[in-house]
């Protein structure tokens, strides 16, 4: 049996917010292993999504180390950060272009059209609903084939039938590339649909930070 790879993680992370007294990650470990899907549950302010914004990474830790083995990551936010005034195919390329990376007209259509937004394409994002806006944004952080997918509470907004929906779109997008999959949510259901194996965000009581195994089968409610 091949070795696991770890393809993200972190090695004694700090960080505190300039207008905090306390550290919110002090000495966390964490290791993501190529090809797993994983979730970090927890109550809103525990420190999860800052994780995943150092992950990234969107914010520098204070100190630490954290290791990426990837070659290319998306990462998908809570509101979809859309341009208005571009259309939907224009909003899809801009990591491709900021990448640098190839814009083959042809799959960007297949993309769309595999996540349900081809008629779509020439509409402005006030011309879409909530749940369109955020399969365009799945589909921009889709567009530059990551091999690391980090979500950041993106359905939370959404109403359940959309957000089953996007979960299958991005499992189906898993499977066929064998990419590696973190999120982060206090949505038990989510969860349980996107990730084999999660996590709860917590520290002790001297304030070291770990996240704790949770057995999947336990999760019966939402946060």
């Amino acid at each position: 049996m091949a070795e696991k790879q770890v393809i993200l993680g972190s090695k004694k992370l700090y960080y505190q917010y300039n207008n905090s007294k306390e550290p919110i990650i002090n000495n966390l470990n964490f290791e993501l292993y190529a090809g797993s899907k994983s979730a970090i549950i927890g109550q809103s302010g525990c420190g999860k999504s800052t994780l995943l914004k150092l992950l990234a990474p969107l914010i520098q830790p204070k100190s630490g180390e954290i290791f990426n083995n990837s070659k290319t990551m998306g990462y998908m936010f809570q509101d979809a950060y859309l341009y208005p005034w571009l259309s939907v195919y224009q909003n899809v390329i801009i990591g491709l272009k900021i990448l640098k990376k190839p814009i083959i007209k042809e799959e960007i259509i297949k993309l769309l059209d595999w996540l349900g937004l081809k008629e779509h394409i020439n509409k402005k994002m006030i011309e879409l609903s909530g749940g369109q806006r955020q399969r365009v944004s799945l589909a921009r952080t889709l567009a530059i084939s990551p091999e690391v997918l980090l979500l950041d509470e993106p359905f939370s907004s959404l109403d359940p039938d959309t957000t089953r929906i996007l979960c299958q779109d991005i499992n189906e997008y898993c499977a066929k590339n064998k990419a590696t999959l973190l999120i982060v949510t206090h949505n038990y259901e989510e969860a349980k649909i996107l990730a084999n194996d999660i996590y709860r965000f917590k520290s002790t009581s001297w304030g070291v930070t770990y996240l704790e195994s949770v057995n999947k089968e336990s999760l019966t409610y939402i946060i």
